[in-house]
């Protein structure tokens, strides 16, 4: 009887230590996996902050350097 519960513990023991590791382990992957995205998140709102910056840029740049009623219209445009 203690053979057999001598195996039992010992086999225990080693599905604990196999579960310790796979949520040790895990629990890293997932965190570099939400690491990825947030900063996916955050280059793609630089991103978008960067090209409405430079939109703004070249509209301001477009109405001082040209004149006229087609100017007003493609600003109109622009500005979409």
């Amino acid at each position: 009887m203690i053979p057999f519960l001598e195996d039992s513990l010992k086999e225990i023991q080693k599905n604990t230590e196999k579960k310790m590791i796979h949520l040790f382990t895990a629990s890293q992957a997932n965190a570099t996996s939400e690491n990825r995205k947030l900063l996916i998140k955050e280059q793609k709102r630089n991103s978008v902050a960067d090209l409405e910056s430079n939109c703004k840029n070249y509209l301001d740049k477009f109405a001082t350097s040209a004149k006229g009623k087609w100017v007003k219209k493609h600003r109109k445009h622009l500005k979409v």
